[in-house]
């Protein structure tokens, strides 16, 4: 009777060791995936060929200079440069990104 009391309790502890490897596995593979998911979602937000204009310098941006070089916005407009994209982008308060350095 001992023996077999001491037999079930190894079974028993076995069972549960391998019950918890099993979940820790499980929830290391969800999290991966998961992780895996959010980076792939924060990829196809901007394409590799947007860029962040830059409008650091551009705090209290007054009048824009009157050069013409035409960049196109992920909103799909087209601006006449750089400086007026940013007063854009700050007037809606949304992130504007260059997608390319030309008109759209």
């Amino acid at each position: 009777m001992k023996l077999l009391v001491k037999r079930a309790a190894h079974l028993l502890v076995a069972d549960i060791q391998s019950y918890s490897s099993t979940n820790n596995m499980t929830g290391r593979v969800i999290f991966l995936g998961l992780l895996l998911f959010c980076v792939a979602a924060g990829a196809e937000e901007r394409s590799p060929h947007e860029r962040r204009p830059s409008c650091l310098d551009m705090a209290d941006i007054v009048a824009c200079p009157m050069n013409l070089a035409p960049v196109c916005g992920n909103d799909g407009n087209t601006y006449p440069n750089e400086c007026t994209l940013c007063v854009q982008s700050r007037k809606i308060k949304m992130d504007i990104y260059i997608v390319k350095e030309e008109s759209c």
